[in-house]
């Protein structure tokens, strides 16, 4: 702020309220307004969600009201600066405000700008929000600070416009269609999406639009939020499901060796003992072949020379690095199994740098890091690795992150959905 002339900037200006109505929290008793916790910063892919309907207490703030409305746009001077206020609203909220340093050639967007995830519309309408990125587009700016992201230029402000026609267009289709707004979500084509965090906001932007276009105030945004732990995309790829999948794997198991046999749920030895097929063996069974090639692969490595909670922590923090829901919840499970604690479990997110690991489990993790990012160790990480494992092991542990990279890049790329018997599994 020192920087853009605008020391000893104070709050205080706000659009007139006699606009669009008066501004306060919709949803939550003034004294305890809140956000949803599925609006809380980019979480890892893999995270569980707390109860949408959770809210945060700001019960000891006290709030600074506004000394100054204003409809249209007021020019204020703020340090050695003009400063531009721009009324916009409705569009995320009702009271959006750009603010423009006009002779610095800067825009702060605030939350009518996302980049690297997915928006929220509290308000609507949608169109307006398209508009507001024309209006961006058509200012004399070159540098915008989004509400959420990196520093950005007008090339973003057309990606981010591109993306809500995109929600528009789908959401329109879908209600003509009379598809519910949970399936018209999952439903949603995320080409060119999969990088945006917190997909499930797709509820909230669809429904928003079904609620435009309905006219009724329906559905209503706490209605959505009670959706937002079921959104899940639709596979590209369904698994193969029934008493088909589970006759066809038990025979392809019966052909293969003890420990690999020991994978497929039928034989009830293994660590899937008791429980269906699971999906991801259901969805790579559309190639047989695959399947049996890879089997033995899994096997070897599920039952090698690596200690199982060494190797189940390699597991969880490339499920984490590659984003993988799927097998992060399974290897959540089986690392449990394997001895790793809660607290491990739930720290292996933050990598190897949290002080809390052991110096084995810091090289572990950077290993797993080094192949994500560069797709070689170090030196030293070899190095330290090598002090407690011989070169059969190491060889293993780089197969072991680069198969479940693989096995990742399926799972993510085919949308191969959880196993519904693994929802109370979790960090």
């Amino acid at each position: 702020m020192r920087d853009l002339g605008l020391e000893g900037a104070q709050g205080g200006v706000l659009p007139d309220p006699g606009a669009h109505g008066r501004q306060e929290p919709r949803g939550f008793p003034p004294s305890r307004a809140g956000a949803h916790r599925g609006a809380a910063p980019r979480r890892a892919p893999h995270a569980r969600r707390p109860p949408p309907r959770e809210t945060f207490d700001f019960g000891g703030i006290t709030p600074t009201p506004p000394n100054r409305t204003f409809t249209g746009e007021l020019d204020v001077a703020v340090g050695r600066r003009t400063v531009r206020l721009i009324e916009v609203g409705p569009a995320h909220t009702q009271g959006d405000i750009l603010v423009q340093l006009p002779d610095t050639g800067v825009l702060f967007a605030g939350d009518l700008l996302f980049i690297g995830g997915h928006p929220v519309i509290h308000s609507g309408p949608i169109g307006n929000w398209i508009a507001v990125c024309d209006r961006i587009l058509g200012l004399d700016v070159d540098t915008i600070v989004p509400g959420h992201g990196p520093v950005v230029g007008k090339p973003e402000v057309r990606s981010f416009r591109d993306y809500l026609e995109r929600v528009r267009d789908h959401a329109e289709r879908t209600h003509r269609a009379g598809v519910p707004v949970l399936r018209a979500a999952r439903e949603m084509d995320l080409i060119g999406l999969a990088d945006l965090a917190d997909p499930e906001r797709l509820v909230l932007n669809i429904g928003a639009v079904h609620r435009e276009l309905n006219g009724d105030g329906t559905p209503g945004e706490m209605e959505l939020l009670g959706l937002l732990d079921a959104y899940e995309p639709a596979p590209l790829l369904a698994p193969r499901a029934g008493a088909e999948v589970a006759a066809e794997v038990t025979a392809l198991a019966a052909g293969l060796p003890g420990v690999v046999r020991q994978l497929f749920p039928a034989e009830g030895a293994g660590p899937l003992e008791g429980f269906p097929v699971p999906n991801v063996l259901a969805t790579i069974g559309h190639h047989p072949d695959l399947l049996t090639s890879l089997a033995p692969l899994l096997a070897l490595l599920n039952q090698g020379t690596i200690p199982p909670r060494e190797r189940e922590l390699a597991v969880l923090r490339t499920a984490h690095r590659t984003g993988s829901t799927y097998e992060w919840l399974h290897h959540v499970r089986l690392g449990g199994l394997a001895g790793l604690s809660g607290p491990e479990i739930a720290r292996v997110p933050e990598g190897p740098d949290h002080p809390d690991w052991a110096e084995t489990d810091r090289v572990l993790l950077r290993a797993v890091d080094e192949l994500h990012d560069g797709h070689a160790l170090s030196p030293a990480t070899w190095e330290a690795l090598a002090d407690s494992y011989s070169a059969p092991r190491l060889l293993e542990l780089l197969a072991l992150v680069g198969t479940y990279r693989m096995v990742a890049g399926i799972l993510n790329s085919c949308r191969v959905p959880v196993d519904g018997w693994l929802s109370g599994a979790g960090a």
